[in-house]
């Protein structure tokens, strides 16, 4: 469970003063991880989870000067690409170390050792392995993605909570995707399932990235919904807590719940009669 928030103090660190916070916070890490857990672990951890993290709190933090003294922090909205790129970029790497003869030669090793009692023939033995070699990557992608989201929510909140926070929040109600990601997500979805090969499995991971964005945009038009019906507060909290509990047990059905409401929020504006909503 510990490694499901190995970034939240990575994120605190930076959103409660800057990036450079962050980026120290991410060295000293990396440099423990180097100490008790080698040098793999220690790259695994810069690439995964530091730089992320010191990208996004850069991103989160930049704000432009108004005349009356106020910020014009960057928008959400770009900020969610930023975190869609790093996704991919994610997803990539998982995919080229997947390419490398040792990892097939460990992926082989396990699967022969799992099937070995099963009376599987080799040719569905090939089949399952190509299977299981296209899902990682996209997987590996999307719940990246979740865990930064996740780790870099909460510690936000902790920080407003504390008073400590840099900026003030940050609204995810604000999310709102172009109708040209649904499109590509809609493309890339039909040309992972059509093209075989590597072509096919990148565009897998392609769609799982622009997916896991249209479930956030779900969740922002969730948290808009109810917070305008409820007043914010302790409705809010109620979903949330309850989205939590269903996606531990029903988490595909969940997110694709969330998916397509994101993806209907781009062309049915489900948020444009709730203007009045609390909009955090």
């Amino acid at each position: 469970m510990l490694s499901l928030v190995t970034s939240l103090p990575l994120f605190y660190a930076g959103l409660t003063q800057s990036w450079l916070w962050a980026l120290v916070a991410g060295l000293v890490a990396t440099g423990v991880m180097l100490a008790f857990g080698g040098g793999w672990m220690a790259l695994i951890f810069l690439a995964a989870t530091a730089m992320p993290v010191i990208v996004l709190v850069r991103q989160a933090l930049l704000a432009q000067p108004l005349q009356d003294g106020g910020l014009i922090w960057y928008p959400v909205d770009r900020l969610a690409w930023w975190l869609g790129g790093i996704g991919l970029l994610f997803g990539l790497g998982v995919f080229m170390v997947m390419e490398t003869g040792p990892f097939r030669e460990t992926v082989d090793q396990v699967f022969q050792a799992v099937f070995a009692t099963a009376e599987m023939s080799e040719t569905d033995l090939a089949r399952f392995q190509e299977m299981f070699r296209r899902i990682i990557p996209p997987v590996f992608a999307g719940s990246t993605m979740l865990l930064l989201v996740f780790n870099g929510a909460l510690a936000q909140w902790i920080a407003r909570r504390s008073g400590r926070a840099v900026r003030a929040e940050l609204p995810l109600a604000g999310l709102r995707l172009p109708m040209a990601a649904a499109v590509a997500l809609a493309a890339a979805s039909l040309g992972s399932a059509v093209i075989p090969g590597d072509a096919g499995l990148l565009l897998a991971t392609a769609a799982a990235v622009l997916s896991t964005l249209f479930v956030l945009q779900g969740l922002a038009v969730a948290h808009r919904l109810i917070g305008s019906r409820t007043g914010g507060g302790g409705g809010l909290a109620i979903f949330y807590v309850a989205a939590l509990i269903m996606l531990f047990v029903l988490t595909p059905l969940v997110i694709l719940m969330l998916m397509l409401l994101g993806v209907a929020d781009c062309f049915l504006d489900l948020r444009r009669r709730n203007t009045s909503g609390t909009g955090t």
